[in-house]
């Protein structure tokens, strides 16, 4: 697929197709920034991975309006640090990845790899987050646990790997429709509303986390809670 660099670093740049090189991934074209690819009558690249701007909120508008575009670019931002609300923006304007500037190389690839697939890429720590602020929901409002079926276990485990349908599907060697089902059925069993409280509920009751720790597909931020909607978490060493 073909990806747009948007930076006003030469450098940032340059590191960014370095990374790229050699993987499925090939760098087409750089800009300065989101406008210069808005200003353009030719349709947008697939994916734009974008330094994190100063002005967010013009970044917020560009994106909304290349999104109304068709095709729809994949975006995916490389922010400074990790801050609840701005994610809360990037995801009401339909940015499909937000990952912090330090995530290693294979992660990275990764992770655009994961938006090609359809998810929503967000950093692991954000998920620890909402973790520990779901588990002490939890202690203030105890829930009888629902059993799982074997079968579901293995798919809740996948979930908290950030896997998608299609390759829970694959892993487990049945079809993309069972695994549907099943995650009905477990979103129903343990009174949850999406796969990333499930995933959630997975890790708490020690079951398998994320493979890397730089990445993790997000589905909501409804674990959150509204009342931290303000709070801005530091970037990670």
């Amino acid at each position: 697929m073909v990806v747009c660099l948007v930076s006003r670093s030469n450098l940032f740049r340059s590191g960014l197709k370095f990374v790229l090189q050699n993987s499925e991934f090939s760098v087409d074209d750089e800009v300065a920034s989101l406008l210069d690819v808005a200003k353009r009558n030719s349709p947008p690249p697939d994916i734009l991975l974008v330094q994190q701007p100063d002005d967010l909120a013009d970044f917020h508008r560009q994106v909304a309006f290349l999104k109304a575009s068709e095709p729809s670019p994949l975006v995916i931002l490389l922010a400074r640090s990790m801050n609840l609300p701005q994610i809360a923006e990037c995801m009401s304007c339909g940015v499909d990845g937000y990952l912090l500037e330090d995530i290693s190389a294979e992660a990275l690839r990764q992770s655009i790899h994961l938006v090609t697939l359809g998810e929503k890429v967000y950093p692991s720590q954000l998920v620890q987050f909402m973790a520990a602020k779901a588990l002490a929901w939890e202690r203030h409002h105890p829930q009888p646990e629902s059993p799982l079926s074997e079968r579901e276990i293995d798919v809740v485990e996948l979930l908290t790997e950030g896997a998608s349908n299609k390759l829970i599907a694959e892993r487990l060697d049945i079809s993309e429709a069972t695994v549907k089902v099943h995650i009905k059925t477990i979103l129903k069993k343990i009174g949850v509303r999406n796969r990333t409280q499930a995933a959630i509920w997975g890790i708490h009751r020690g079951l398998a986390c994320a493979e890397d720790p730089d990445m993790l597909p997000i589905a909501s931020l409804d674990a959150t809670g509204r009342d931290d909607a303000t709070l801005g978490l530091p970037r990670h060493s």
